[in-house]
């Protein structure tokens, strides 16, 4: 009896779970200056990149085949046609992530991520700050800071293998800081400095956000759940007799 009532709370704690996931990703470059949907994303989030960065494609990638480092997903973000986004000092890339009006989900924002490459002489500090939206950030925080490696050749037309950054919100801010709830939405701006006053356009490609997206129990289910849980304390009460 202890046994089945101990798999059935399992059961129920396994249905209402969330774990980090994939809720957005851009692999295949397009011009920010007019918005660039997400390539991939969940089907309770909207998605893109606008802003004034330089390029609307280049004939580069990242051929890492991986979002960051890879912890979001592998194998998801393909060469396509060999397109990443050039970004220089003054420009900015915008990143918006809405949750659906009527999607069923709350959403928890957890990490930024994205492949970078910095060819010589050009901007190689990347700024990410928060200046829009419903989050419990202060507008106009800075919430990431990253300075690229410089690699000559990295840059260049065709593939290589760029350098990751994984931005963890987590770690900086709390769950209720990075929740959206629906119909709620949120802007990152992605711009790039230079510590040597270096001209010319650093590339991005890959970039993603992550998270979980939980499904909100319908008023029934709840109605559901805590009537298991009435009737799981009495279960005990009465082993315990």
């Amino acid at each position: 009896m202890k046994k089945t009532v101990v798999m059935g709370l399992v059961v129920l704690g396994l249905a209402v779970s969330a774990s980090a996931e994939l809720l957005a990703g851009w692999y295949d470059g397009g011009n920010v200056a007019t918005t660039n949907s997400a390539d991939v994303k969940h089907s309770a989030v909207g998605a893109r990149l606008f802003g004034t960065a330089s390029a609307a494609k280049f004939d580069r990638t990242s051929s890492d085949l991986t979002y960051g480092t890879g912890a979001l997903v592998t194998d998801a973000a393909p060469l396509g046609s060999q397109n990443a986004l050039g970004l220089k000092d003054l420009e900015y890339i915008d990143i918006y992530i809405q949750n659906k009006t009527e999607s069923g989900y709350t959403i928890e924002l957890s990490s930024i991520v994205m492949d970078i490459a910095v060819p010589f002489k050009t901007p190689n500090i990347f700024h990410l700050e928060y200046v829009a939206g419903d989050l419990g950030i202060t507008l106009g925080t800075e919430v990431g800071l990253h300075t690229g490696p410089y690699n000559d050749g990295v840059g260049a037309p065709g593939a290589a293998d760029w350098a990751d950054w994984d931005l963890d919100l987590s770690s900086s801010y709390t769950a209720a800081q990075l929740t959206l709830d629906q119909g709620e939405n949120a802007t990152f701006r992605l711009t790039i400095t230079s510590d040597l006053g270096k001209t010319g356009a650093s590339f991005v490609d890959n970039l993603a956000i992550g998270g979980t997206a939980t499904v909100i129990p319908e008023p029934a289910t709840l109605g559901l759940v805590a009537s298991f849980g009435v009737a799981v304390m009495f279960i005990r009460r009465w082993l315990m007799l």
